[in-house]
């Protein structure tokens, strides 16, 4: 079965699924901007056929909306950083009640979460700094402690 029938049976359904999810949880996308995000989700399953193709390559207006949105993503964790001035200096107009209606627990572990799923220990170790310092902050030690991992030739030595 090709990547492009995987995509036909079940693919488009639940991208398109997914991509409802999000909007109904406050994403703005254009209905062009959609149909560039589906056709980009589009190519990854060409790529996991039998046989993998290639993906087509991208047109001048497809790089440029994606640029446009990388932008936008882009700003909008920047404006997170206005919200976050303004609540740390205990402005009287930006309490910590509204914060958290931006930066409510499970919109911001999804957002951490994709981060160490995508970029791996780099930025989990990063996260974990930044949870040690305010518990610092608060007097408190954490210690992370990870696990080794076993190679299986190793392993089976030490039997």
């Amino acid at each position: 079965m090709t990547g492009e029938d995987d995509w036909k049976r079940s693919g488009k359904e639940n991208f398109d699924k997914q991509l409802l999810w999000v909007m109904q949880r406050g994403a703005t996308l254009s209905v062009e901007q959609a149909d560039f995000l589906r056709e980009a989700r589009r190519q990854a399953f060409r790529t996991h056929g039998n046989p993998p193709l290639h993906p087509k390559p991208m047109t001048n207006a497809q790089r440029s909306m994606k640029a446009d949105l990388i932008s936008r993503w882009r700003a909008g964790l920047d404006d997170l950083q206005l919200l976050g001035i303004l609540s740390a200096e205990s402005c009287p107009w930006f309490k910590l009640k509204d914060a958290k209606k931006v930066l409510d627990k499970d919109a911001l572990v999804r957002v951490v979460s994709i981060c160490a799923q995508l970029f791996g220990r780099e930025y989990a170790d990063a996260i974990l700094e930044a949870v040690r310092r305010v518990y610092e902050e608060a007097g408190e030690e954490i210690v992370v402690q990870r696990r080794l991992w076993r190679h299986p030739f190793v392993h089976e030595l030490g039997r």
